[in-house]
């Protein structure tokens, strides 16, 4: 436990100043995730922008290594670096992107760490061949892109790896519909979760039919469901409305995820 809130102070430390969207509950388990291998392989981060989440991975392997030397599991991030990034709070021009990016992890000294690969995913996904232990989709939040994402790289999740996916509980409609329709209906997820807005599931080669996690997957989906439609609407709701909708979200349980009990939940069912 010490050693975790270590981390997440160095994390912390390292990611000030750097733009982006990850909440404090968000990173801490993103950093969670990474330092907890609940398996063998890779890590891949689709979606890197300024390089938030990036820092806050490439801290947490450093942190795997240093307890476990026989470990070389990589990081590897994907992002094309567009300039005219319609997220962007200030425009930038001529690869300024990808400098501000690469300064961002040359000041947390993590550079070097990270296997960066400047291109669109879908151009990266055919020769694809790494086994993955953690897969972070933060990338274009469209539907037709997060599931292209989730239908391309799920394939290469490793026995018991874990798939994190952002903005489930934000605007965007394809987070949370590739979560509702395609992981909390898969056969092949066990343990899921909801931190922040970080959609998470424990992926297994062999479907796993433990009724406490049928259980468990029925009950997110009821609480997600009903949020769909307000997520499907060109503008955001409003009125009564806005109040429904903001209930609804209410009752999706979303709190910051206790170190401890998830390693013990994502581990014992490693093992199991």
């Amino acid at each position: 436990a010490c050693r975790f809130q270590q981390l997440n102070r160095q994390v912390d430390k390292a990611i000030t100043g750097v733009e982006g969207w990850l909440s404090p509950r968000e990173t801490e388990f993103l950093t969670l995730a990474a330092a907890s291998p609940t398996t063998t392989g890779d890590v891949l981060e689709i979606g890197s922008f300024r390089g938030r989440s990036t820092i806050a991975l490439a801290l947490a392997m450093q942190a795997v290594e240093r307890a476990h030397p026989d470990r070389s599991d990589q990081l590897i991030a994907v992002d094309p670096m567009l300039d005219d990034d319609p997220l962007m709070q200030q425009p930038v021009s001529n690869g300024e992107a990808r400098r501000v990016f690469d300064a961002n992890l040359d000041r947390a000294g993590v550079r070097h760490r990270v296997e960066f690969i400047q291109d669109f995913s879908y151009n990266v996904a055919p020769n694809w061949e790494r086994s993955l232990r953690l897969l972070w989709i933060d990338g274009d939040h469209c539907y037709a892109s997060t599931k292209q994402d989730y239908d391309l790289f799920s394939p290469h999740l490793a026995d018991g790896a874990i798939l994190a996916m952002h903005d489930v509980l934000s605007r965007y409609d394809g987070c949370i519909r590739v979560f509702t329709e395609d992981v909390l209906t898969s056969p092949h997820v066990g343990a899921v979760g909801l931190c922040g807005s970080i959609g998470w599931a424990q992926y297994w080669n062999e479907p796993r039919r433990s009724p406490a996690l049928a259980r468990q997957k029925q009950q997110m989906l009821a609480r997600l469901a009903p949020l769909l439609p307000y997520h499907l609407r060109a503008e955001p709701p409003k009125g009564i409305a806005k109040l429904r909708y903001k209930w609804l979200r209410s009752r999706v349980p979303h709190r910051a995820i206790n170190p401890q009990r998830w390693q013990q939940s994502v581990h014992a069912a490693s093992s199991a």
